[in-house]
């Protein structure tokens, strides 16, 4: 269970990491890699749930880490080509945050159920994120 709810909340950390062919490619990656180490760094941090009990405060603290990181993102100027790849992956960690936040609320109540229906959730937006970081020309970002 925690790892699914830990690879799932760290979509930030796959979509943030670039790489590009011009200089102005190469600065927008330069700037996502440094979001994305930011973000693989904070979230190592936090404490890995072994309960349904723990998953809650594991969460919350993960979605203050992606909506940080989310937001330093949504502040580049991505080139054109990379612009809505950009915006998808903003769009993919606003997604997250939401499976973020009922996860932590089936934590609370103790729902297995709903934590399994949500990790399934997680992991669709994984597989997404990773296919986005991809494009984004995130090879080290978006490895498993």
């Amino acid at each position: 269970m925690r790892a699914c709810v830990a690879a799932g909340l760290a979509i930030l950390v796959l979509a943030g990491c670039g790489g590009g062919k011009d200089p102005a490619d190469k600065a927008f990656a330069d700037h996502l890699n440094e979001i994305c180490i930011a973000g693989e760094t904070r979230l190592a941090k936090l404490v890995e749930p072994t309960s349904a009990a723990d998953i809650a405060p594991y969460a919350n603290a993960a979605i203050r880490v992606i909506r940080s990181e989310a937001s330093r993102m949504a502040k580049l100027d991505a080139p054109s080509d990379q612009k809505a790849n950009l915006r998808t992956a903003l769009t993919i960690l606003d997604q997250q945050v939401a499976a973020a936040q009922d996860m932590a609320r089936a934590g609370v109540i103790g729902d297995t159920a709903q934590i399994n229906e949500i990790n399934k959730t997680i992991d669709r937006l994984h597989s997404q994120g990773q296919a986005i970081a991809r494009k984004l020309g995130a090879k080290d970002c978006a490895r498993d």
